[in-house]
């Protein structure tokens, strides 16, 4: 069964003209937006995939590139604090300054650009449990990630650390 909804919403160079329901055997639907440039009408057939920006590949790139220059230099500087001889041997106080100062300064980034955003929802209980949650056990990972820089190297920790991602695919 195919059920056609016409639609008009623009996403930068693109018009969603259309959507349809497929139904494959009675049990599973899926949605499936066909769009077309706005050059092309409304009931054009000639629809092409959606693709980024250039402007937009080039700010996704310089974000990464920026993120994995933080963590490199982070991990560097946690190594010279943390190692033998290092300025501060203490490796659970260093992650929970880092934490909290690292939460207060997102806090208050978040305070200053929701003055011109509309206000976000409270959160009930059940989601400060959650967050709390799994932010502590979050906090406990970088600890250890932080102490294992006292006795390892940081190729050592780096190759140890991907591992991570075998042993989640062995136990899903």
């Amino acid at each position: 069964v195919w059920l056609e909804i016409a639609m008009g919403m623009a996403l930068q160079h693109y018009c969603f003209t259309s959507a349809r329901q497929v139904d494959f055997d009675g049990s599973k639907t899926s949605l499936e937006l066909l769009h077309a440039t706005g050059n092309e009408s409304p009931t054009s057939r000639a629809c092409r995939p959606l693709r980024p920006s250039k402007n937009l590949v080039v700010k996704v790139l310089l974000l990464v590139g920026t993120w994995w220059s933080a963590a490199v230099v982070v991990t560097l500087q946690m190594k010279s604090m943390l190692g033998k001889g290092g300025s501060f041997p203490y490796s659970f106080a260093l992650t929970g300054l880092t934490n909290a100062l690292t939460g207060i300064l997102a806090c208050l980034i978040a305070r200053v650009l929701q003055i011109w955003q509309a206000p976000m929802p409270a959160l009930q209980w059940d989601e400060i449990a959650k967050l709390t949650l799994i932010g502590a056990v979050q906090g406990l990972e970088y600890a250890c990630n932080n102490k294992s820089l006292e006795y390892l190297s940081v190729s050592g920790r780096t190759m140890t650390s991907s591992m991570m991602v075998l042993f989640m695919m062995l136990t899903a």
